[in-house]
C-alpha cells in the first residue's frame, strides 16, 4: 500500500490525522470503549480517546486535557513532563520512526548514509535501510531507550511501510529484528500503517509481538488538504481494507482506523461497520493541523454587553502607612525518596510473607506472590522494589490448592524434589489455567515480571508437543505486557533463540553456572566442573548477545568462590544472587 499521510508529520507539513489531536468534539467520532493500554486513572474522563501531537512541539499539559491517549515526539519532553501527563490520567505513546529519517532530526547527518531514497511527496524525509545493524541499534538502544527511560506507556511504531516500498525479505527481517528487540522494554507496540509488514507478521504467526494496529483512510481519502475536501475510497481499496481489518480482529489485536469525512451518511456507515467488527474509530471533518493547534473544541463566547459608565467615587483620605510584614519562610517541597540498594537482585520464594523492610537491600525481589496482596505489592513498589512473581509452569507441587485438579497430568516425580511432579504442558487445560488463572491473578496484583520455572520439562520430555505447549503458554502470558524471566530451561531457551522467537523472553536466570548442589537436604555445595561451567557461561553470554537480559543464581558459602562469581558478573554486566541455602528462605 502507499505511504500513509499519518506517519510523516512535520510542523510545516500538514497531515490529516494530526488534526485529531486538537479536534473539537463535534468533529470527532470516537468509540468510547477503545483500550490500547491500561489507563493509569480509570476514573479520569476525557472527551476523546486518542490524539496525535507529533508535529506540534512541546505543549503544556492543559493542551491535552480532552485526550486520553496521546502520541508525542518524546524528544520534546522530559521525564518529569511525561510523569505529569500520566498523573493527569493520560496514556503516553512515544512516536518511534523506524522506517524513515527526517532531515530536521539532529542525527540526520550521522545516519543519512543508510538512506534508500526520498519519500514520494515528502522532500524532507528519506526511507531508511532497516537492514543496517547500526540503524537498528540506534532505533532500539538510543531512540526507544530514551522513551522507555522517560516512562512512556507504549511505542507508536511508524513507517514500517518501508517494506511495502522495498519488497525484500531482508527488509522484513530488519523490521522484525527491531520489533523483537523492543520487547525488552516491556512496552506495548502499536503499528501505524505498514499493512504489508503486519500481514507478513500474521502469516509468520508473529503478531503476538505487537499490541495494536492503526490504519488510515480505509474507506475515505483526502482529496484537498487545504480545503478540507474528502472523498470515498475506490471499491478495490475498501475491499482490501475490509479483508485486512477482519483478519486483524481475529488475531487478538486492538484495531483502530482513522477516517476523513464530512458526509454524515458515510460516517454512519463507517461507525456501523466498526461497531460490528469491534474496531476503534476516529472520523475527522478537517485536515489542517495548523488551523487546529489552539482549538480546544470550545464554542465562541457570547458577546458581552458594554459596561455602563459608573460615577466617579468621592476622593478618600490617604490611608496611614502600615509597617511592612515580616517575610515568612516559604514551605519547601517534600524531598522525594531516592532508593539505593546494596544488591540488584534476590530470590526469596521459600519465604512466607515478610515486612517491606526485610527487603531493603534488594532492588529486584522474586517472591511467591500468593503470600502477598495487591496492596502489599504496592507498598513494595513505593519502597523502590521491582516484584517478580514465581510461576511454576512445568511442574506441580503437592501442597498447591489446585494439586487435585491437575495431578492427572503428571509426567513423573521430580528428582530431589519429592513433593513435586513434572506436568504435561501440552494439555490445553493446564495451559489455560497457567495463563488465565495463575497469570491473571499475578497481573491483577500489578507485579513487574513473571519468573517462570521448570521449562526444563522440555529437557526431561524432549518432544514437539512439550515445546509447543511451552511456547503457547509464553505467547498467552505476553498479553499482560509483563516481563518474562525464564529460570533455568537452557535447552528450551536455546531452541527459542535458534528459531528467532527470543522476543518471547525478557531475561533468563541460570542456576549453577559456577556452583553445584551436593546434598539438597543439608545445603552442601561444591564448585561446578570446568566443562559444565564453560557450557553455562557460553549459554548465558549467547542469551545476552541475542538481546536477553541475564541473571544468575548460585549456591555457596565459600567466600573465594563468591568473589569469583561477583567478578565475572561485574565484567559481563549480569545480575547475580548468591544464596547460602537451596531453600531460598533467607534474606
Amino acid at each position: 500500500m502507499k505511504k500513509r499521510n499519518l506517519m510523516f508529520v512535520l510542523v510545516a507539513s500538514v497531515t490529516a490525522v494530526n488534526t485529531m489531536a486538537f479536534m473539537p468534539q463535534s468533529n470527532v467520532y470516537a468509540k468510547d470503549d477503545s483500550v490500547i493500554v491500561q489507563e493509569k486513572k480509570e476514573n479520569q474522563t476525557f472527551k476523546n480517546e486518542f490524539g496525535i501531537f507529533i508535529g506540534v512541539g512541546k505543549q503544556s499539559a492543559q493542551k491535552f486535557k480532552n485526550y486520553k491517549k496521546i502520541v508525542l515526539d518524546i524528544s520534546d519532553y522530559s521525564k518529569e513532563d511525561i510523569a505529569k501527563l500520566q498523573r493527569k490520567g493520560h496514556v503516553v505513546y512515544g512516536y518511534l520512526n523506524a522506517g524513515t529519517l527526517e532531515k530536521y532530526r539532529s542525527y540526520y547527518e550521522q545516519y543519512k548514509k543508510y538512506s534508500l531514497g526520498k519519500c514520494s511527496g515528502y522532500d524532507d524525509e528519506v526511507w531508511m535501510d532497516v537492514t543496517k545493524p547500526k540503524w537498528q541499534y540506534f532505533v532500539v538502544d538510543s531512540l526507544a531507550k530514551e522513551m522507555a527511560d522517560k516512562g512512556v506507556d507504549a511505542f507508536y511504531l511508524a513507517n514500517t511501510d518501508v517494506y511495502s516500498n522495498y519488497k525484500e525479505k531482508k527488509v522484513y527481517d530488519g523490521l522484525l529484528k527491531i520489533v523483537k528487540s523492543l520487547q525488552k522494554y516491556n512496552k506495548p507496540i502499536s503499528i501505524i500503517g505498514g499493512e504489508d509488514f503486519v500481514k507478513k507478521l500474521m502469516d509468520s504467526k508473529k503478531e503476538y509481538l505487537i499490541k495494536g494496529v492503526i490504519s488510515e483512510q480505509c474507506f475515505t481519502k483526502i482529496e484537498d488538504e487545504k480545503k478540507n475536501i474528502f472523498g470515498k475510497q475506490d471499491t478495490n481499496t475498501i475491499a482490501f481494507y475490509k479483508s485486512y481489518l477482519s483478519r486483524l480482529t481475529t488475531k487478538d489485536l486492538e484495531v483502530s482506523i482513522i477516517e476523513y469525512s464530512s458526509d454524515e451518511k458515510q460516517n454512519d456507515e463507517i461507525i456501523k461497520y466498526c461497531k460490528k467488527k469491534n474496531i476503534n474509530y476516529l472520523i475527522s471533518n478537517r485536515s489542517n493541523l495548523n488551523e487546529l493547534i489552539n482549538d480546544n473544541g470550545q464554542p465562541e463566547p457570547e458577546p458581552q454587553p458594554q459596561p455602563q459608565p459608573q460615577p466617579q467615587p468621592e476622593p478618600q483620605p490617604e490611608p496611614e502607612p502600615q509597617p511592612e510584614p515580616e517575610p515568612q519562610p516559604q514551605p519547601q517541597p517534600e524531598p522525594q525518596p531516592v532508593h539505593q540498594f546494596k544488591n540488584k537482585f534476590g530470590v526469596f520464594i521459600g519465604l512466607g510473607k515478610q515486612a517491606v523492610e526485610k527487603f531493603k537491600d534488594y532492588e529486584i525481589i522474586v517472591l511467591e506472590t500468593d503470600n502477598y496482596t495487591k496492596e502489599d505489592i504496592e507498598q513494595l513498589h513505593k519502597a523502590g522494589h521491582k516484584v517478580y512473581s514465581y510461576l511454576n509452569v512445568g511442574a506441580l507441587e503437592n501442597w498447591r490448592d489446585y494439586w487435585n485438579d491437575y495431578k492427572k497430568y503428571s509426567l513423573g516425580v521430580y528428582q530431589n524434589w519429592e513433593d513435586e511432579v513434572w506436568i504435561d504442558v501440552s494439555k490445553k487445560e493446564w495451559q489455560d489455567f497457567v495463563v488465565n488463572k495463575l497469570g491473571k491473578k499475578m497481573n491483577d496484583k500489578n507485579i513487574d515480571s513473571f519468573f517462570i520455572d521448570n521449562t526444563d520439562i522440555y529437557y526431561f520430555k524432549n518432544n514437539e508437543n512439550i515445546y509447543k505447549g511451552l511456547i503457547d503458554i509464553f505467547k498467552g502470558l505476553k498479553k499482560y505486557n509483563k516481563g518474562i524471566v525464564v529460570n533455568g530451561g537452557d535447552v528450551f531457551v536455546s531452541r527459542v533463540i535458534s528459531e528467532k522467537q527470543g522476543s518471547l523472553i525478557t531475561a533468563i536466570n541460570q542456576e549453577g553456572c559456577f556452583t553445584t548442589v551436593k546434598n539438597y537436604n543439608k545445603d552442601i555445595f561444591g564448585e561446578q566442573a570446568p566443562d559444565d561451567r564453560k557450557y553455562f557461561t557460553d549459554y548465558i553470554e549467547n542469551c545476552k548477545a541475542n538481546g536477553i537480559d541475564v541473571f544468575i543464581l548460585e549456591y555457596t558459602k565459600d567466600e573465594k568462590l563468591k568473589n569469583k562469581i561477583i567478578k565475572y558478573c561485574q565484567e559481563k554486566d549480569f545480575k547475580y544472587f548468591i544464596s547460602p541455602t537451596i531453600k531460598l528462605n533467607q534474606i
